[in-house]
């Protein structure tokens, strides 16, 4: 998972923590806000890609 806005990722890298790879766990991961796009946009956003997916055979 690529994550691109900057102000998220530094969060994360900060309070991420473990032995051998850099880990967050599930609670300080729910405490972050994701802003996302009301449900009428993600259902058009999802026909997109449905139907750009079915135009290339997947």
């Amino acid at each position: 998972m690529k994550i691109k806005r900057t102000s998220l990722y530094s969060s994360i890298k900060v309070e991420g923590g473990g032995t051998t790879v850099a880990g967050i766990r599930e609670d300080e991961l729910t405490s972050f806000l994701f802003h996302l796009p009301p449900l009428s946009e993600q259902k058009r956003i999802v026909a997109k890609i449905d139907s750009v997916l079915a135009a290339i055979g997947h």
